[in-house]
């Protein structure tokens, strides 16, 4: 898992870390772009998009990974992630 600036979060969800390094893909802007454009207000939801031969191609909008339960190692990063979704207010039924 890497940030916005491409640096390496050491952050486990679910799997084992990978060791290898990725390199940056060529079109990371477009892909960034794409991704803010296609979850454009909605407050949680994961983009997948992949860079195959200098094409973006579309995967799929996914609302619960893994239902929410995924673990995250280490807990410190499921904190500050969460404390960053907020979710809009619902109106109560009369």
């Amino acid at each position: 898992m890497y940030d916005l600036n491409w640096q390496k979060l050491e952050v486990q969800i679910t799997f084992p870390l990978i060791t290898k390094v990725i390199p940056r893909p060529a079109q990371f802007a477009e892909l960034i772009s794409t991704a803010k454009s296609l979850s454009e207000g909605i407050p949680f939801v994961r983009v997948d998009l992949y860079n195959f031969e200098k094409r973006i191609i579309f995967g799929e909008l996914t609302m619960y990974p893994a239902a929410g339960f995924q673990k995250i190692t280490p807990p410190d990063f499921d904190y500050l992630w969460g404390r960053e979704l907020i979710l809009p207010r619902q109106k109560h039924l009369a």
